[in-house]
């Protein structure tokens, strides 16, 4: 048995118009796009929540002067061992 559900919404023609230009596009059902959709909002919702949190961690607890150095020192390390043509 399928796990899914029904539901219905209104939109605003506007959108329905964008929503159907998508199918064509894609040629995919009209279910299919709307899901897909939702599932990328969900997905970015998801990524926003988690930069907020490591902006917010970053703030408590910034870099200290000696992790700056040590970032700088060994990333330049690692370009000088680069071949570089």
């Amino acid at each position: 048995m399928s796990n899914t559900k029904k539901i219905a919404i209104s939109l605003p023609a506007e959108l329905v118009e964008e929503l159907e230009r998508i199918m064509k596009k894609n040629g995919e059902p009209r279910s299919s796009v709307i899901r897909h959709l939702i599932e990328k909002a969900l997905m970015q919702d998801e990524i926003d929540i988690r930069i907020r949190q490591y902006i917010e961690g970053y703030m408590k607890y910034p870099e200290t002067d000696d992790e700056k150095k040590f970032a700088k020192a060994t990333s330049t390390m690692a370009f000088d061992e680069e071949a570089w043509e």
